[in-house]
């Protein structure tokens, strides 16, 4: 996948985990917020690399985007049914 493709597909999965969150009523969290505001300054640095470093820095964002998918998962996956 090219460095271009990549970084639109990222943006399109963020933007459609965002909309899950929306669609259950719920908001983001200071948390998830910083999470994901940190992935896009990493995403934004990904524009910027030449190939010989992109996929250095590309790992970081791997790493990152990992975390915030699992913190979105999280917040998707809960029951606003449930008592706490």
């Amino acid at each position: 996948m090219k460095m271009d493709e990549y970084i639109h597909a990222k943006q399109d999965e963020l933007k459609t985990w965002e909309r899950a969150v929306e669609s259950k009523g719920l908001e983001l969290t200071e948390g998830l917020t910083a999470k994901r505001e940190e992935v896009m300054k990493r995403l934004d640095a990904l524009k910027h690399e030449t190939n010989d470093r992109w996929d250095v820095v590309r790992m970081g964002f791997e790493s990152a985007w990992a975390e915030l998918k699992t913190a979105f998962e999280t917040v998707t996956s809960k029951d606003l049914n449930a008592k706490n």
